[in-house]
C-alpha cells in the first residue's frame, strides 16, 4: 500500500493575473519548502501540477508530518505583493502501480478530489490515513472528525479528517463536498476510470457553450462523463448543478414535467409545464443535465431552445447518440478508451472486485489487452466481461468473445438498469430507434471488416433501391446517431462500425437467410477495387493506391474467404491475382497461400488469370523459402502464358528465376534470365522492361552474360523515372547501387540509402531489406565496424517487422567478407551452408571469406561448425549473428569513420 500527498495554491489564477511578475519566483519558493518538507519525511515527489505537487510515502504517518512541516514553512515564508500562498494538502491511502516514474490508480484520482474539498491552508486525510496515522502522528498533532462526505468523483462517500497542530490554522468553513451543495448529482457505485482529461476537456467547453452534447455508441460511458463534469463545474454555479434522466420517459409530451420534477419546480396554476419551467429557470445561474435524449431529440430540442433564449445565465449538457440541433449547440463525441492504458486499468479493477486478488501481471496483462480490443474500448462491454471473470478465466473469457451477446450479461443478480442490462439490450435500445432504412443499411455494413469507403456502402445496398446520395444521406444519420464511426485517414473519408457493433448487424443479416447474397456483392464490389488498385500500385501514384489497398486490406482478405469457401472461382483469381506487385514488394505470404488454394478450384488452370495466380502463389512460396514450390509455380506459370497470356509471361520467367536464383542451377537461371528481359521488351512495357534489367544485372555478378551492365543499370534508372513509381525507383536505386559498388562503395551507398527510403514510402519490406542489406556491404568495403554496425541495423529490421526472408537470403553471402575480417570465422561458416550460392556484389569474396574461415578454425572446428549448421534453422541463426555483432560492436576500439550516408534525390 502507498500513501499518496496532493497539494495545490488555493486562488493560483487570480495570483498570477494580479502578480504576473513576481508569482514565478513565489512559486519556486513554494516548491523549494514543499519538496524540503517531503523529502526530509522519507517521501518522493514525482509529479508537479502545476501550482502544486504529487508525493507517495509508505507511512501515513510520515505523510502527515511532512503536510504539518510544509504548512508551517509556508506561514513563515515572507510572500510579499502575492501576500500568504495558501494550500491546500489532501492525503489518502490505497494500492496503485508503478509506470516509469510516475503511479498509476483510483487512489490518485480520490486522493486529488480529497484535496479539492479542502480550503487554503488545510490538510484533510481519508479514513485509511487516519486509521494507519493515528497512533504514528507527534504527540501534539490531532485528527478531527469532520464526517462523512461526497467528493466529486461520485463513488462512495468518504470519511474526512482534519490535521491539527500548532501553527496551523484550525478554522475552516464547510467543506467544498456535494453534500452542502445544490444538486441531485446521483451517488455511484463503482468509481470513474480512465477520462480525467475528456473530463477536463468537457468543463472547459462548458464555460464557453450554452449547450454542449455529448454524443457516442450505447455503453461508451457518455451519461458517466457527463455527470463527472457536471461535478466538476458545480461550484460555478450558483444555484447548482441538476440531473434529468430521461432513459425511461416514452412519450414526448411529458419531457417538461420530467425536467420540472428532477429540477424540484411545480406548475401554478394556470400555467403550462413549458412557460413554468422557463419562468423558473429565466433568474437562475444553474446547469441541466438532460441524459438520454436520442428517442425524444425533437422534443428535447424545442425544450431546450426555449429554455437558453429566455435563461440567460443556465446551461444544459446533453447526452445523446447524435447532436440535438440546436442553435448553438457544441458537439463532443465521446470515444471509447485507450486500449493499452484506461480500458486495461477498468477491467483490472472491475474484476478485482467480482474476485478478490484479482491484479493485472506481466503474464495476463496481453490477455486482458486483446480482450479490450475484442471490446473496442467501450467501457460497458468492459464492465461486463471483468464481471464474467468471478466464473471464468481469463482465456475462457477471450476465447467466448464470439458468443460476446450472451457471455457480456450483467448476470441475474445485477442490479444494472434495465436499458444497460445486457450489451444487446443496450444496442437494442439505440436500433431500434434507427428508422427503417437506417437498419437495413446498418445491417449490411456489417458486411465490412475494419474501415469502408461511401462507395462500398453503395456496392452492399443494391437491394435497397437507393443511389449513391441516398446511401450518403442514410450513412451520415447512422453516423450522426453514433452507429457507424466517420473517420478522416489521410484527408479520404471512411468510415466503420466498432467491431461489437458488427456482430450485432451480423447477427440481423444471418437471421434475415441473405448472408452469401451480401458477401457475394461484397466479393464483387473487391475484385473491382483489386483490379483498379493492380494498376494503381504499377504508376506513379502508387503511394496512394498503397494506402488505400492497406486501408481495405481486411476487407480484401474476408471477400477471398468466401470466394475460397464457396467455390466463386472467378471471384477468387480476380481478388487475389492481380495485386501481385503488393506481394512481391511487401514480401506478404498470405495472398502466396490464398493463391495455391484458389489454384485447386474448379476450372482455375483454364481461367485467363491461372498464370499470374501461379505468380503470386511462387512469390508467397518465396517468401517462405520454399524455393522448389517457387520454381515449380514458375514453371506452371510459364506453360500457362505461352499458352494464353503472353503478357504474364515476363513475370512467370521472373518466378522460375527467383527458385533457379535460390536453387543455384546456373543454366536455368541463365536461361531465365535472358528470356525475362527479352519478354519484357516483346510487351513495349517500361515498368517491366526496368524491373526485368534489375534481374539481368544480379545474374550477371556471378554469370556473366556479356551485358553492359553500367549501361543496363542506367536504362533501367532511365525508365523508372519514366514511369515515376517509387518502388520501381527503389529498384533501379539498388542497381546502379549493385554495380557501382566494387569501385565506388561510397556511391553505391548513396543508391542503396535511396533504395531504402523511397521503399519505405510504400512499405516495399522487400526493397527496405535491400537498402538496407546492401547498404552494410558498402560500408563494409570502406570500413568493417561501419558494415557491422549497418547489418546489426537490418536484422533489427528484420525483428522488429517479421520480414520473411526468403527472397533477400542471397544479400547476407554479400556480408561474409566483413564478418570474415572481424573474425566471426564460425559463423561464417554456418551461413555459407544456409546460404544460396549467389553472391550479388562480390562474386569471388565471398569464396575467399569462406576459405579464410575455414583455415583460421581448422579441420576440427570446421566440421563442428558445419554439423551446427545443419541443426540450426536460419532464423536462429541470425539471432545468434545478431548477438556476437553486439559483442563485437560494443568492444571495438576502432573509431566510426564512415559518413552517414544521405538519401539521394531521383
Amino acid at each position: 500500500m502507498s500513501v499518496f500527498l496532493f497539494s495545490d495554491i488555493e486562488g493560483s489564477t487570480r495570483l498570477w493575473a494580479a502578480h504576473p511578475d513576481v508569482m514565478g519566483a513565489s512559486l519556486e519558493r513554494h516548491d523549494a519548502v514543499l519538496m524540503t518538507a517531503v523529502e526530509a519525511a522519507g517521501g518522493t515527489v514525482f509529479k508537479h501540477t502545476g501550482d502544486g505537487i504529487v508525493a507517495r510515502f509508505d507511512s501515513a504517518g510520515a505523510a502527515v508530518g511532512a503536510a504539518v512541516d510544509a504548512q508551517r514553512g509556508l506561514a513563515a515564508q515572507a510572500w510579499g505583493p502575492v501576500g500568504p500562498l495558501r494550500v491546500r494538502i489532501g492525503i489518502h491511502a490505497g494500492d496503485a502501480q508503478k509506470r516509469g516514474g510516475d503511479w498509476f490508480g483510483q487512489v490518485l484520482n480520490r486522493t486529488a478530489r480529497l484535496m479539492g474539498v479542502a480550503h487554503g491552508g488545510q490538510v484533510v486525510v481519508s479514513a485509511a490515513v487516519e486509521a494507519l496515522a493515528r497512533d504514528a502522528v507527534p504527540a501534539d498533532v490531532a485528527l478531527v472528525d469532520l464526517g462523512v462526505h461526497r467528493l466529486r468523483d461520485l463513488a462512495e462517500p468518504e470519511h474526512v479528517w482534519q490535521v491539527a497542530a500548532p501553527g496551523l490554522t484550525d478554522a475552516f468553513p464547510p467543506l467544498h463536498s456535494l453534500d452542502g451543495a445544490a444538486t441531485n448529482l446521483p451517488s455511484e457505485l463503482s468509481s470513474f476510470l480512465g477520462r480525467d482529461a475528456e473530463v477536463a476537456d468537457v468543463a472547459e467547453v462548458l464555460a464557453h457553450h450554452r449547450l454542449v452534447t455529448l454524443t457516442g455508441v450505447g455503453g461508451v460511458g457518455k451519461t458517466r462523463l457527463a455527470l463527472q463534469a457536471a461535478a466538476e463545474v458545480l461550484p460555478l454555479f450558483a444555484d447548482g448543478v441538476w440531473v434529468c434522466e430521461l432513459a425511461a420517459v416514452a412519450d414526448p409530451a411529458v419531457v417538461d414535467d420530467a425536467v420540472l420534477a428532477a429540477l424540484g419546480f411545480v406548475v401554478r396554476p394556470g400555467a403550462t409545464p413549458r412557460t413554468a419551467l422557463v419562468e423558473a429557470l429565466t433568474p437562475r445561474e444553474l446547469l441541466v443535465v438532460l441524459d438520454n435524449c436520442e428517442h425524444l431529440r425533437h422534443a428535447v430540442a424545442e425544450l431546450v431552445d426555449a429554455v437558453l433564449r429566455a435563461a440567460p445565465r443556465a446551461r444544459v449538457l446533453a447526452t445523446s447518440r447524435e447532436p440535438l440541433g440546436v442553435t448553438g449547440e457544441h458537439g463532443w463525441s465521446v470515444e471509447p478508451l485507450a486500449v493499452e492504458g484506461a480500458a486495461v486499468d477498468l477491467f483490472v479493477e472491475r474484476a478485482a472486485a467480482v474476485r478478490r486478488g484479482f491484479a493485472v501481471t506481466p503474464e495476463n496483462r496481453a490477455v486482458i489487452s486483446e480482450i479490450c480490443r475484442h471490446l473496442d474500448g467501450v467501457p460497458l462491454a468492459i464492465e461486463l466481461a471483468a464481471a464474467r471473470t468471478r466464473s471464468i478465466t481469463l482465456d475462457d473469457l477471450r476465447e467466448r468473445l464470439g458468443e460476446r451477446f450472451r457471455i457480456l450479461s450483467a448476470g441475474r443478480s445485477s442490479h444494472t438498469s434495465g436499458r444497460h442490462a445486457t450489451l444487446r439490450a443496450t444496442l437494442d435500445w439505440s436500433y431500434n430507434l434507427l428508422a427503417a432504412d437506417e437498419q437495413a443499411l446498418f445491417d449490411r455494413l456489417s458486411i465490412f471488416a475494419g474501415h469502408f469507403n461511401l462507395p462500398g456502402a453503395v456496392s452492399v445496398a443494391a437491394e435497397l433501391d437507393a443511389d449513391d446520395l441516398d446511401v450518403l444521406d442514410v450513412l451520415t444519420a447512422l453516423v450522426d446517431k453514433s452507429m457507424v464511426q466517420q473517420l478522416d485517414t489521410r484527408g479520404v473519408t471512411r468510415y466503420r462500425l466498432l467491431e461489437t457493433m458488427r456482430h450485432y448487424g451480423a447477427d440481423h443479416i444471418d437471421a434475415a437467410g441473405v448472408p452469401d447474397e451480401l458477401s457475394s456483392r461484397h466479393a464483387a464490389y473487391y475484385a473491382d477495387f483489386v483490379e483498379r488498385a493492380a494498376e494503381g500500385l504499377r504508376g506513379p501514384d502508387e503511394v496512394v493506391w498503397a494506402q488505400a489497398f492497406d486501408a481495405d486490406f481486411d476487407n480484401v482478405r474476408i471477400a477471398v474467404r468466401w470466394a475460397l469457401e464457396h467455390g466463386a472461382t472467378d471471384l477468387a483469381l480476380r481478388l487475389i491475382s492481380p495485386p501481385w506487385t503488393y506481394v512481391i514488394d511487401r514480401l506478404d505470404h498470405e495472398p502466396g497461400q490464398w493463391a495455391e488454394e484458389a489454384l485447386c478450384l474448379p476450372d482455375a488452370q483454364r481461367h485467363p488469370l491461372a498464370a499470374l495466380t501461379h505468380v503470386v502463389a511462387g512469390w508467397g512460396a518465396a517468401g517462405d523459402g520454399r524455393y522448389a514450390d517457387t520454381l515449380r509455380h514458375g514453371q506452371a506459370a510459364i506453360t500457362l502464358a505461352e499458352k494464353g497470356a503472353p503478357q504474364h509471361l515476363w513475370l512467370a520467367v521472373n518466378v522460375a528465376w527467383a527458385g533457379a536464383l535460390a536453387l543455384g542451377p546456373k543454366d536455368l537461371l541463365q536461361s531465365c534470365t535472358i528470356r525475362i528481359v527479352d519478354s519484357a521488351r516483346a510487351a513495349k512495357d517500361d515498368y517491366a522492361v526496368s524491373r526485368a534489367i534489375w534481374t539481368q544485372v544480379l545474374v550477371h555478378r556471378s554469370i556473366p552474360l556479356g551485358v553492359d551492365v553500367r549501361a543496363a543499370a542506367a536504362e533501367c534508372l532511365e525508365l523508372a523515372q519514366r514511369v515515376g513509381n517509387p518502388t520501381l525507383l527503389a529498384r533501379a536505386h539498388a542497381v546502379v547501387g549493385i554495380v557501382q559498388c566494387p569501385d565506388n562503395p561510397e556511391a553505391a551507398g548513396e543508391h542503396f540509402a535511396a533504395c531504402e527510403q523511397l521503399a519505405r514510402l510504400v512499405n516495399a519490406r522487400m526493397f527496405i531489406a535491400y537498402g538496407v542489406l546492401w547498404g552494410a556491404v558498402a560500408a563494409s568495403m570502406q570500413n568493417p565496424d561501419a558494415g557491422l554496425r549497418e547489418l546489426a541495423r537490418a536484422l533489427d529490421f528484420h525483428q522488429a517487422t517479421a520480414t520473411p526472408l526468403g527472397p533477400i537470403r542471397v544479400m547476407f553471402r554479400d556480408m561474409l567478407p566483413a564478418l570474415a575480417a572481424v573474425g566471426l570465422h564460425r559463423l561464417v561458416v554456418i551461413l555459407d551452408a544456409h546460404l544460396p550460392t549467389v553472391a550479388i556484389i562480390q562474386p569471388e569474396g565471398d569464396a575467399a571469406a569462406v576459405q579464410s574461415a575455414r583455415r583460421s578454425l581448422g579441420a576440427a572446428e570446421t566440421d563442428q561448425a558445419q554439423a551446427q549448421a545443419q541443426a540450426i534453422d536460419f532464423d536462429e541463426l541470425l539471432c545468434q549473428l545478431r548477438q556476437e555483432l553486439e559483442t563485437v560492436i560494443r568492444t571495438s576500439s576502432k573509431p566510426d569513420s564512415w559518413r552517414q550516408r544521405q538519401p539521394m534525390k531521383d
